[in-house]
């Protein structure tokens, strides 16, 4: 029934029940919430249920919330996600795996020890790295796994686009322009 509906004598009546419910409320308030605990406390599952029932029916309540609690706490929520990421850097790189190239952790750590932790291209290992580790190089047109590079490696094909052509010139480039640094060995650039 709506309160429209109502005569205002009835209204008159309601507007007391209520007020007289809402001094109860205040008066009662630590009875009232004990009873309110003790009920949560041996009716879990109901509760639980009818919280999602709420949740789902309110989603612009909840969404709203939300983003009030994260706007105003958002200092504290950076600071415990940085403490979960530090405390947790295995299961954000197997999640990271996953994610990215459907690669589970041990996985890559098959392909570490297939390849003696070191990068396929240049034979840095791993733990010589400024990251301590190797990054999974893939083919960006098909998504599939290729191996393991050092990032200097990866990006540099990354750089390159992947293609051989331009990767042949650069080869043709440092084996012709070799007269120029005078030096006959065109493994590295710096000698």
């Amino acid at each position: 029934m709506n309160e429209n509906d109502l005569t205002e004598e009835q209204q008159e009546k309601r507007k007391k029940r209520l007020e007289i419910q809402k001094k109860y409320r205040e008066k009662n308030q630590d009875k009232l919430n004990e009873k309110n605990r003790e009920y949560r406390k041996n009716n879990k599952e109901i509760v639980k249920e009818s919280n999602r029932k709420w949740a789902e029916n309110n989603r612009d309540k909840v969404n709203a919330k939300q983003k009030r609690y994260t706007q105003k706490h958002s200092e504290v929520i950076k600071k415990k996600q940085y403490e979960w990421y530090r405390n947790n850097k295995e299961k954000v790189k197997e999640f990271s795996l996953l994610r990215k190239y459907n690669l589970s952790l041990e996985q890559y750590r098959k392909m570490l020890d297939t390849q003696e932790h070191k990068c396929l291209l240049c034979k840095i290992s791993a733990k010589d790295t400024a990251s301590k580790y190797l990054v999974v190089d893939h083919c960006h047109n098909t998504g599939k796994i290729r191996g393991l590079l050092c990032n200097p490696c990866n990006t540099a094909i990354g750089l390159l686009k992947e293609n051989i052509e331009t990767i042949k010139n650069v080869i043709q480039y440092l084996t012709e322009s070799s007269h120029l640094t005078g030096s006959a060995d065109h493994t590295t650039l710096s000698e």
